[in-house]
């Protein structure tokens, strides 16, 4: 080693602890067992203090300034000894999305399917309504109900004693704003003519399953969003959107509006747009023409179906948040694909087509597919939780993760000190 001032020239042979020079002929080599290639370097030292040794800081120089091969360099950075670039910053919408839980996903279905009926106006319904708050409010939400009131001569409204329920994350920037996410969690089967049994694992434990999960997630007290998010748990779907219909009815006209004045509280934020899920496990195509049996098992081309309504879309705005939803799954959840469709119906988002962008997802298209017979457990005795295997779930998992990231990037989640 030469010290010149402030300079050191480290030599090979010092780093290995040997004064010899390698024999001609010979690779000269670090440590053996490393395979790292010789090299001189010249490192400034910037200390006052004289310099009486070179420490194992300098092998990963080395190996930086050297010809090292791709083997040795694995090698040495497999001790640790070579300087490994920071891994890149994750976003919030990566964050959020780490966190659901596939196993959550499927005990929450799991859980609903066992109420054995949840068709309105049953007590399984109601169960299951107070089971969805029960979770709720374990997350730390405050839910709220909204009393479904039905239409009736002379301008009244009937009440019927049931409600949808629903919990907001408020929005930390423009809490008067927010997105609306949801499901139905009520169930039907046309197999049941007495209306005592109606699992609806898929239909719709899925979806309401999907809408717990991340409003388990959002809750968490690390993340903030700037608009705020509505999880919305409609009832009575299967009789015609009742749950949604008469939430649109009684609360459009309450939108943005501040009560009490000055309080900065808004029991209904503008609507920014609205994504709803319905079924969203089983995708085995279409029934064979021939048989009229749809597949036993997964097909291979299985996505997840985005729709909105080509005669609502809001001056387009369905469309962009149908992208948004698109553009999410390519980033968020690359298991499944997602494609876009433009026939949006029989569902609680329509409702709010007229007003606001408003989506549907769904494990097939609506009209093209589930009509034509291409989920044979819908609305039948078979939709149990046993009746789906691992395949489907991570199918419905995938929706779970979309939406997420979706809506963590539309809300403009954050999470500080990530």
């Amino acid at each position: 080693m030469t010290i010149m001032k402030n300079q050191v020239m480290v030599r090979w042979h010092y780093i290995r602890r040997q004064p010899a020079i390698p024999p001609t002929g010979h690779r000269p080599r670090v440590w053996d067992h490393l395979g790292i290639v010789q090299s001189s370097i010249l490192i400034k030292v910037t200390t006052a203090r004289p310099i009486r040794h070179v420490t194992l800081l300098i092998v990963g120089l080395l190996v930086v300034g050297t010809g090292a091969s791709s083997s040795e360099g694995a090698r040495a950075a497999t001790l640790g000894l070579v300087h490994q670039a920071p891994a890149p910053v994750k976003t919030a919408p990566e964050l959020i999305v780490e966190r659901l839980s596939l196993d959550r996903f499927k005990d929450n279905v799991s859980q609903l399917a066992g109420f054995g009926n949840r068709y309105w106006r049953s007590d399984g319904n109601r169960r299951a309504r107070d089971w969805i708050q029960g979770q709720l409010e374990s997350f730390g939400y405050a839910v709220e109900r909204h009393e479904i009131r039905i239409a009736a001569p002379l301008d009244q409204l009937l009440t019927t004693g049931e409600d949808s329920v629903y919990a907001t994350k408020i929005g930390t920037t423009r809490p008067h704003q927010m997105y609306i996410v949801s499901a139905h969690m009520d169930s039907f089967n046309t197999q049941s003519p007495d209306n005592t049994f109606a699992p609806g694992a898929d239909d719709d434990g899925s979806g309401t399953s999907l809408v717990l999960e991340i409003a388990r997630v959002l809750a968490s007290a690390d993340i903030e969003t700037d608009v705020s998010v509505r999880f919305i748990f409609w009832n009575a779907e299967e009789i015609g959107l009742v749950g949604s219909r008469t939430y649109v009815r009684d609360r459009s006209a309450l939108q943005g509006l501040e009560d009490p004045p000055g309080s900065g509280d808004f029991p209904e934020p503008v609507w920014l747009g609205v994504i709803q899920h319905d079924m969203i496990l089983f995708d085995h195509g279409l029934p064979d023409p021939q048989t009229g049996l749809v597949a036993d098992r997964q097909i291979a081309g299985a996505d997840v179906d985005i729709e909105y309504d080509a005669a609502n879309t809001s001056g387009g705005a369905a469309i962009a948040l149908a992208s948004s939803l698109l553009d999410a799954n390519s980033k968020y959840a690359p298991l499944y694909p997602a494609e876009v469709g433009q026939f949006m119906c029989c569902t609680d988002s329509v409702p709010f087509a007229p007003f606001v962008a408003a989506i549907s997802i769904r494990e097939n298209e609506r009209r093209a597919e589930i009509g034509r017979g291409a989920n044979p457990h819908w609305h039948k005795s078979s939709d149990v939780f046993a009746t789906y295997r691992d395949e489907d779930f991570r199918l419905g998992f995938t929706a779970v993760q979309m939406t997420a990231g979706a809506i963590a990037e539309l809300a403009g989640a954050r999470v500080p000190g990530q």
